[in-house]
């Protein structure tokens, strides 16, 4: 039970401080920041990525994109990304 205790509280620490990195800055952190939002875009213009890559994490970034304009009713403008 405290082996539990202990990996969840470093799951949900380290979730922390990677959420206030990701959304601490203006401009998405590291050197292919942009990369990622092209790929996203792609995906949820196309249905496929813009340059071959390993697609789950853009897939699943899309997913999220996609679940955040259902719910909230958030409109993203795929063409300001540009």
């Amino acid at each position: 039970m405290n082996k539990k205790i202990t990996f969840t509280t470093l799951i949900l620490v380290s979730m922390t401080i990677r959420f206030s990195t990701n959304f601490g800055a203006e401009f998405i952190p590291g050197t292919n920041g942009a990369f990622y939002l092209l790929q996203v875009r792609s995906i949820l213009k196309s249905g496929f990525i813009l340059l071959d890559d390993f697609p789950l994490v853009f897939y699943l970034q899309a997913l999220f994109a996609l679940a955040v304009k259902l719910l909230t009713g958030y409109y993203f403008n795929l063409y300001l990304l540009k």
